[in-house]
Parts: structure tokens; sequence; C-alpha cells
């Protein structure tokens, strides 16, 4: 009991009855579709020696009645020695194999198709002590395995949780509350969780906690890239992730996990006070989420294809979508170091190699795969390309042509990328910028052509060499590339044609339709 009023004193409220009914149809419904009922019946039948507890984000979605592709659900062993034991019961009747996650904390983990369970060793001497180092109090719920068993047999959902901190009323009102104080230093992991979970519940994280992270902030230092990366692009996956960055902005947290707004800083106090680049920076992913939510509700030119890029992915973690949103980030990191006055004018000459370089360097610190490093690297260093094409009085369909042959499936999201980065130049209203949304629109009816990638070549490398009677070497290569390029836009249509284009490409490798 001197324990419990311990507890009292540190989170600085009065513990609560330690028992709430609530409605858990949800989570008996989670249950009883994965055929894990069974299987927890068997455990309970099987193993008299310890007592098991259903923790966590499972009890927590629940409630609330969010359902995810994915279903976690944590169990809590007492005494710790016995995880092992239950993890060995659980996946035996499971027909499937568990692995140790954590020897020192006794935690191991069972992997099943879109679904998977984690069991760990009670902390401390008693439930509570557990209870209380658990994240927020919205977390530190908990239901007796027992318990839960014999109320579903009686046909019943409504079942009594453990609610020692507040956390079913913090549920109610949607809030993210460390009820620990030391939460953040236990794992600083938890600065970043707390705008994620805040997210997830579409809630808001309370004053207190927001005033500990404020302080704590620099704690996240010592976390992992690989951690904090988990944890980054859940956030970046909301619809509306731009505005849980300003929250994350206003506690500093945010320039710890995107390091180059403070590298804006300067630059901008200096000489870009009226166009502020780190503002800028912000707000192209503010307009960008616009953009997409009008492609998801079929208000943008050739959304459907939009739509099935944006949801593709290089792995099952991360969409197409938050990389180009991490991208938007990233477009303008190089303007710092490549800043020159000219003629009493500001110039960023290369800032997007400059960019390009740096955001490999932070993006390999996140451990993306080469292939969304490489997706990521390749946005910034051509994101100046549609702006200049953008310029013209006529793009033409060469220029068009070799855009899209150069950024293949690229191309839709640079345009998406570039719109989103005029709109946050000109800072006007979405759907105001008819001239740039006109170009994009134009870009894409020519980029998504039926036809733009099954023209068979007239002539091949072999073709080539006996026609010109040349061996080998790159010259070969540029004269295919231009050959296949004057079929596409209708010059070459047979194989006397591709011929004579060829001995024309030799006098002119520049322009050969000029000829």
């Amino acid at each position: 009991m001197r324990w419990k009023l311990a507890v009292s004193r540190k989170v600085g409220c009065k513990i609560m009855s330690t028992e709430k009914k609530v409605e858990l149809l949800v989570f008996s419904s989670q249950l009883e579709q994965l055929s894990w009922v069974s299987a927890l019946e068997n455990l309970l039948e099987h193993n008299k020696s310890s007592q098991v507890y259903i923790v966590g984000g499972a009890l927590r979605n629940a409630l609330l009645g969010i359902t995810k592709k994915s279903f976690d659900m944590d169990l809590l062993v007492d005494p710790k020695s016995d995880s092992k034991l239950v993890a060995e019961q659980l996946s035996k009747s499971l027909h499937c194999s568990y692995f140790e996650l954590d020897a020192e904390r006794a935690t191991f983990r069972i992997t099943l198709e879109n679904a998977q369970i984690d069991i760990n060793g009670i902390r401390g001497q008693e439930l509570m002590d557990d209870l209380f180092l658990r994240d927020f109090s919205v977390d530190a719920l908990c239901l007796p395995l027992d318990n839960f068993i014999k109320i579903l047999h009686r046909g019943e959902t409504r079942m009594p949780v453990l609610n020692y901190f507040q956390g079913i009323e913090d549920l109610r009102l949607r809030k993210i509350r460390i009820h620990n104080p030391s939460s953040f230093k236990d794992d600083p992991l938890r600065l970043l969780r707390a705008y994620r979970l805040a997210g997830e519940i579409e809630g808001f994280i309370d004053e207190f906690t927001i005033e500990q992270i404020t302080t704590d902030r620099e704690l996240l230092f010592r976390v992992s890239g690989e951690r904090i990366r988990d944890e980054w692009m859940k956030i970046l996956a909301f619809p509306d992730s731009s505005s849980w960055l300003q929250l994350m902005d206003k506690s500093s947290l945010l320039s710890i996990v995107f390091p180059f707004l403070e590298n804006f800083r300067p630059m901008d106090e200096a000489y870009t006070n009226d166009l502020q680049v780190r503002k800028h920076t912000l707000e192209t992913l503010q307009y960008l989420e616009q953009i997409i939510l009008r492609i998801r509700k079929h208000d943008f030119p050739h959304s459907p294809k939009l739509l099935q890029l944006l949801d593709q992915s290089f792995s099952p973690e991360r969409s197409n979508e938050v990389l180009l949103k991490l991208a938007s980030l990233l477009h303008d990191i190089g303007k710092p170091d490549t800043l020159s006055i000219e003629n009493e004018r500001l110039r960023f000459f290369h800032h997007e190699e400059n960019g390009a370089e740096k955001a490999l360097l932070y993006l390999k610190d996140l451990k993306l795969s080469n292939k969304e490093t490489e997706f990521i690297e390749h946005l910034i260093l051509e994101h100046m390309r549609p702006h200049q094409l953008s310029n013209a009085e006529e793009v033409s369909d060469r220029a068009k042509y070799r855009f899209f042959r150069d950024l293949s499936e690229e191309g839709p999201f640079l345009l998406l990328l570039a719109l989103a980065d005029a709109y946050a130049t000109k800072r006007i209203p979405m759907g105001t910028l008819t001239q740039y949304e006109a170009f994009v629109s134009d870009m894409l009816d020519y980029g998504f052509k039926e036809n733009l990638k099954q023209v068979t070549p007239l002539m091949d490398g072999n073709g080539v060499m006996n026609l010109l009677g040349i061996e080998p070497s790159p010259q070969v290569g540029h004269i295919l590339a231009s050959l296949l390029e004057a079929q596409h836009l209708n010059r070459v249509s047979n194989r006397k044609e591709a011929e004579e284009f060829i001995l024309q490409w030799l006098k002119n490798p520049d322009d050969p339709f000029s000829l």
C-alpha cells in the first residue's frame, strides 16, 4: 500500500478505482476472427503457475473502435520467469513459432499473417509496477486474461479493465498523457510516439506532457536512426501530418528529428526574412497534402492512376506517398550552402545537387532501403526541372518525352512535388494556381499515354554497327536512344526511315530532326 501511495504522489493525482467496466465487443470480435480464443483458453487450461494479462495498444484501439490492417496484442506474464513458457504454449496452439526479442526483459514474439503477439515478463514486483512504467496512461490499461475468457463464455462484452492511472478517462477525451514523470527518460523514443499516438486517435497531447517533451527533447539524440525512422514515417503517413509537424515544431522536437530546419534559420534571419525558407519547407508539405487529398477525392487529373502510384511501396512499412512527403521536406536543404547574391538578387545555383548529397546522408542514417533512398534523392535532384519546363510558352512533345524518359514512374511524383512547391512559393489558396495546374495536367496527359512505353525499337545495336561499319562504343547507345525518341515522336516509322535518321544523326547529333 505504501508503494501505491508513493505512485500517487509521483503522478500528482489520486489513483482512480482499479476497475472500470468498458465495452470490448471490437476486441472480442477481432480475437474470434483470428481464431485466437481457443488458443488463449488452452493457455489458461495448461498454465496454472502464472497470471497473464492483456495490456497496451490493443485495448486502447478497441476502446476507441480503431481497427488496423495488422493486429498487435501484448500479453504481460507474472512471474517474469514464465514468459518463455507462455510463448511456447501459445505458439504451439497457434501452430506457429516464436522468437526472443529481449532476453533481459523476457520478451518473446509470435508472428502470424497480418498479426503478432508480444509476450512480456512483468517489470517490478507487482502488476502496478509494470503499468506505471508504461509510456502513456492510455497504454497502462490491463485486462486479466482469465476474467476476459470467463466473461466471454457468458456471452457478455462489457468487461472490467484495470485502470490505475486514469487511462480510460483520458481515452474518452482522446488525450495522450504521461502518468510517469520519468517516461521520456526511460525511453526517449516516446517523445515522438506521443505525437504518433495522438494522431492515430485523432486526439491531443496534454499541457504537462508537452512541457515535459520540450524539457526532455534532446534525449531523442540517444535513440537509433531506425527507431526514429519507424515513428517518424508513421507520423508522415497521417493525411494531415503537416499539422502534427507544426505542433512538434512548437516544442522544438521537430528540429531534432529533422535537423535541416535549423540550418535555414541563420539564412532566413540574414537574407530571406521575407521568403522564410524554413516556413516554405513546412508549407510545401502542407500544400502537397492538400493536393493528395484532392487526388483521393478524385478532384485532380488522372486521380485513379496517381492513387495507384501513391499507394505502391518499395517496402511494406512505407508507401510512396510517405516518401514523397519526406522529399517535400528535403527538397530545399541545399539552399543554405549555395546562397549567393548577384545584382542584389539571391541565387541558389546547384542547390538541387547539394541538397541531394545532404539528403543521402540523412536517409542512410534513417536506414531507408536503397530503392527508397534513390527515389527521394532523384526527386530532390530534379525538382527544379518542372519549374523550368513550365516557364516555356509551349512545352514540346520532345521535351515531354525526355522528361518521362529520364524520370519514368518518378515523373508524376515530381510533378506533384513541383506543384506543391509552386503553391508554397506563391502562398495562395489551393486550386487558384491555374496556369501551373494546367501545365501539370498537360504533362500527366502525356506521361500516362498507354503507348508511351510500348514502342518497339526498329533497330538494335548490331543493326546500327552494321549500318555504320563501327565497333561497339557509347556512340551506339546514344544513337539508339535518339532513334527511340524519334519513334515516340512519330518522326520515324519504318526501317528505311530509321536508317536515314541514323545517317542524319551522325551529321548533327544535337538535332538530327533539323536536317
